[in-house]
């Protein structure tokens, strides 16, 4: 019996904010960032796009009540960079560059509440996103150039552009380990993906990983403090994943001189990259106010890590104030809180759901990007969203 146009139409529309969330994820392991960039844009505008033809198809009303403030606070935070920038005479092009991904809060959050995706679906798509992830990455760790240079290896390339990824696999990792360790279920077969992410983002050498992998686990570690037996157990998790790492990188030392030598010069490049920041930081602080510069502001003294987009600086959280001043980072600030700790009472009342283990541990990329400039990559935009949704919809559940 053929299968009704209705029917399609229907599938398409339960899939279509899942399969849009792993296409960005896979999207962010090609080796060209500004690629990534591109595509993932023309991606979310054919997400928009065609999720409202599906939504108008579908017919009904738009459910305001279900529609939380924060991703529009946040849009009016960019909406304010925009305006001071123009009227402060920066270049349009500068403008609407800086921290573009901060646009797509509205919309993309919006998107979501009206199609209203299945929650166990977003995680799938993560799953799903972190077998690829894997593959990219031992892939690049496997392939060594006859030279035997280290950049072939792509220790370093998976550092600098497969770092949008990583922070949704952390995620999946501390979902499938947790679920394995902490609460004794979950699928076997899935759990053997959670040491093989683990093992991709240890050989990074990259402290924006481990540190977000960190902060992850003590916030996880602060809702389980009610239950001793339990944090416990998550307490041995979190040993375990440093006797690991201390393994692993022993290994290293001892194993082949081509991966040896890229982790040591991988880490080395981390700790001389502190330089650098460590400039920038000097040069932006004098220049930090109240009310910010605009977005795609310059700084005063021509200081520049870049020479074309000399609004772009590593240390997201110092670029932002800058931009928009205290006032506006003070805000962005007062989001993530809020945020965050609704997503840890739902959380705890939802008895760690797999939804909500996945909705918080997505949110590390908020402690990576103090040394990155991927604040608001449209990826991380996106995951800020599906957080926000999850959180809404485990609420809505629990009783």
């Amino acid at each position: 019996m053929p299968v009704s146009r209705h029917k399609i139409l229907d599938r398409v529309t339960e899939y279509w904010v899942p399969g849009y969330l792993f296409l960005m994820m896979v999207g962010a392991l090609d080796h060209n960032p500004r690629f990534v960039s591109d595509v993932a844009y023309a991606a979310t505008l054919i997400f928009l796009i065609g999720g409202a033809g599906l939504f108008l198809r579908r017919g009904g009303s738009i459910p305001w009540r279900d529609f939380s403030a924060l991703p529009f606070c946040l849009f009016a935070i960019w909406t304010y960079g925009v305006l001071l920038g123009l009227v402060s005479g920066t270049a349009p092009g500068m403008v609407f560059r800086n921290f573009a991904g901060m646009a797509l809060f509205p919309f993309v959050y919006g998107m979501m509440v009206l199609l209203k995706p299945n929650p166990r679906l977003l995680v799938g798509a993560l799953m799903l996103g972190s077998v690829g992830f894997v593959y990219m990455v031992t892939y690049l760790l496997l392939t060594v150039n006859p030279q035997g240079t280290v950049d072939s290896i792509g220790l370093m390339t998976f550092r600098y552009h497969y770092y949008l990824a990583t922070i949704p696999a952390i995620a999946v990792m501390l979902l499938i380990a947790g679920r394995a360790v902490v609460f004794r279920d979950g699928n076997q077969l899935h759990f053997l993906l959670a040491p093989a992410i683990f093992v991709c983002m240890f050989y990074s050498g990259s402290r924006a990983f481990y540190a977000a992998l960190a902060v992850t686990m003590l916030f996880l570690g602060v809702a389980l403090i009610p239950r001793w037996s339990l944090l416990i157990r998550a307490t041995l998790l979190g040993i375990g994943f440093l006797m690991s790492g201390l393994f692993l990188a022993m290994l290293s030392s001892g194993g082949t001189a081509e991966v040896g030598q890229a982790v040591a010069q991988s880490i080395e490049m981390e700790i001389e990259s502190g330089s650098p920041r460590s400039q920038q930081l000097a040069a932006m602080l004098p220049e930090l106010n109240l009310f910010g510069h605009g977005l795609g502001a310059a700084l005063g003294s021509g200081y520049a890590r870049d020479p074309i987009f000399t609004y772009a600086f590593e240390l997201s959280y110092i670029s932002l104030a800058h931009k928009v001043g205290f006032l506006g980072l003070l805000a962005f600030l007062a989001c993530v809180a809020v945020h965050m700790a609704q997503s840890l009472r739902a959380l705890i009342r939802s008895d760690f759901k797999p939804e909500m283990i996945i909705a918080v541990s997505v949110m590390g990329f908020l402690v990576s990007s103090w040394w990155n400039p991927a604040l608001f990559a449209p990826l991380f935009v996106v995951l800020f969203c599906a957080s926000i949704y999850l959180r809404q919809a485990t609420d809505a559940q629990v009783p």
